[in-house]
């Protein structure tokens, strides 16, 4: 009788054991779907871009909203789980689900009203003229969401199984999600004082030609953007031949930069001010010429803007006219266009060529476009945002505070702000007074050895492709010009690889925060020259982990990299291969043991 008793209570105790447990899985399954619809978010950041999809959002957030209250409804009416979370373990796990309840609540309660405030935004605004208090009130909300979501990182210890995942899981999606709101929040603070919500401003507009590459593209033509009260034009576009220096500008170069770009005058020629990799400089020298080339104008930035952020933008506005160019100009034409087919109509040395540069005016006519079409703002923030990742839109700001927030959301095009001591970046730049990086393909191979002093010996292989047409007739675009470039389709290049800082490297020299190691090479049309650099970083290993960021060049066709990572008695705890298509910075990590 006893004995039966016992069993009886025991298998009534595992039954109800297990009735709890159930509860907590399904409590866990309703907060894995509101979790999937975040997932699903993240994945598909255009959503945010179009009015139907701000509508999808809006519903997949009410989805994730009715997931959570079946969570809590499941927790409140388990009579189980309510008995037995006065026990530690137990009641661990119910606190642990409790707590992912209201948290997930919290996330889409932010996440509504955000969407609400973004919505109002846009329909308020157009592309070229944004309502500032719509801006501010979004601005004011992102900053409160990010706080409110920082918050909801919780630690899952104590916690097990299923529920320590669905909270490592929800942690991870607040992550990802409060990296995009503190980067937001910073681009919006600039975005008010740059559309003048302070008073009128005027930026240079620095137009940058790929097919004659410095660092970025070389400024052959300019024109002035003009903000005020949210509104905002493009006017006055030329060649910077307008602009002729006959001697430099008051602008005191950084000892590096002057021993590695001072030959090329970047304080005097307007085809030499972004040779060097750091933007923040080249604005601010472009802004020193400009006010001695008009006799003391000022302007109150510089943005420069080249070829292929021009065809983001010729995405949204569709097709536009230019006297100067005989056909529109379309997305799909741009680059073959402005790039390459207009400058063989001219014969080589044609200094009209210059004058003649085209893309100052395209700039102006799609600004113009905008003010016509309906674009929707917040699919034009993404735009501008992928242009500024992929280094084809970087902007510099006079003001020291303004400059900083610029900085802050990475449009600033520094090398250096993030990590220093481990980024690295590789300019091809032509010496050819020609336009033949059309023709230029390059790829690049790091090979990495890692000891177990920390030390990182890295061998860098470029890789040039000519693919000019041989035997071609003389011509602007090809060449050549009888100073660096004999034959038509010779490309001759200034090559740099900036090194991590703190790094040795043979003739390295310290530049835009790295350091610089300048070479030259020669590839005729047809044929491939390669070209290989050596680096040694001294201590590479950071609390147990191995990282290298890479800066990419705002090339017209993207850079093939390869990473390959090798170690002397360290075993890696990660992949030791990679490869990327560098349009936008890439970070590789991996954790070591010696």
């Amino acid at each position: 009788m006893i004995g039966g008793a016992v069993l009886f209570a025991t298998t009534a105790l595992f039954i109800f054991f297990g009735s709890a447990y159930r509860s907590l899985l399904t409590a866990r399954d309703d907060l894995s779907a509101a979790q999937t619809g975040a997932s699903a978010i993240s994945r598909h950041p255009n959503l945010l871009t179009s009015a139907g999809g701000r509508a999808q959002l809006s519903s997949t957030l009410d989805s994730m909203n009715a997931a959570a209250n079946d969570a809590n409804d499941t927790i409140k009416n388990s009579v189980s789980l309510s008995i037995l979370s006065v026990l530690p373990f137990i009641g661990t796990e119910v606190d642990g689900v409790k707590s992912l309840v209201n948290d997930a609540h919290s996330l889409t309660n932010q996440g509504t009203v955000l969407l609400t405030k973004l919505r109002t935004l846009t329909d308020d605004s157009q592309a070229t003229k944004i309502n500032l208090a719509d801006l501010n009130a979004l601005s004011t909300q992102v900053h409160t969401s990010s706080a409110t979501l920082t918050s909801l990182n919780r630690s899952p210890d104590g916690l097990w199984g299923p529920i320590r995942s669905a909270r490592l899981k929800f942690n991870r999606n607040l992550d990802y999600v409060n990296g995009i709101l503190a980067k937001g929040g910073r681009a919006l603070d600039f975005a008010a004082p740059f559309l003048g919500a302070n008073g009128p401003r005027q930026y240079f507009v620095a137009a940058e030609n790929n097919a004659e590459m410095r660092d970025q593209g070389a400024v052959l033509s300019y024109a002035l953007l003009n903000t005020d009260n949210g509104e905002y034009t493009v006017n006055s576009p030329q060649s910077v031949e307008t602009l002729r220096l006959e001697s430099p500008a008051p602008f005191v170069l950084p000892p590096g930069t002057d021993q590695v770009f001072g030959p090329l005058q970047p304080t005097q020629v307007w085809q030499s001010t972004n040779a060097s990799a750091d933007f923040p400089l080249s604005g601010a020298i472009m802004s020193s010429m400009y006010t001695k080339a008009t006799r003391g104008q000022h302007v109150d930035g510089v943005i420069g803007v080249d070829v292929m952020a021009l065809k983001s933008l010729l995405t949204l506005t569709g097709p536009v006219h230019v006297d100067s160019v005989p056909t529109d100009v379309t997305a799909q034409n741009l680059v073959g266009l402005v790039l390459n087919r207009l400058y063989l109509r001219y014969p080589a040395g044609d200094e009209q060529a210059v004058r003649r540069d085209e893309l100052a005016q395209i700039t102006t006519a799609i600004v113009d476009q905008l003010k016509k079409s309906s674009v929707d703002v917040a699919r034009l923030m993404r735009t501008l945002a992928t242009c500024v990742q992929r280094r084809h839109l970087m902007i510099y700001d006079a003001n020291p505070a303004d400059e900083a927030t610029v900085a802050a959301f990475s449009a600033d095009g520094s090398v250096s702000g993030a990590h220093p001591s481990r980024t690295f970046h590789l300019a091809v730049e032509s010496a050819v007074a020609a336009k033949m990086d059309y023709y230029i393909h390059t790829s690049v191979t790091y090979n990495v050895r890692v000891t177990a002093e920390g030390q990182a010996f890295v061998s860098t292989t470029l890789v040039v492709r000519n693919t000019a047409p041989k035997k071609a007739h003389p011509s602007y675009a090809l060449g050549p010009d009888h100073t660096n470039s004999f034959i038509p389709g010779q490309y001759v290049s200034r090559t740099y690889l900036w090194s991590p800082k703190g790094s040795t490297v043979a003739g390295g020299i310290a530049e835009s925060g790295l350091v610089v190691n300048p070479t030259t090479f020669t590839v005729n049309a047809g044929e491939t020259a390669t070209l290989q650099f050596q680096t040694s970083i001294p201590h590479a290993i950071h609390n147990g982990r191995f990282s290298l960021d890479f800066i990419p060049q705002g090339l017209i066709w993207p850079q093939r990299t390869t990473l390959i990572v090798t170690g002397s008695d360290v075993k890696f705890n990660g992949k030791t291969t990679d490869t990327w298509i560098a349009n936008k910075a890439h970070t590789y990590s991996v954790k070591i043991s010696r």
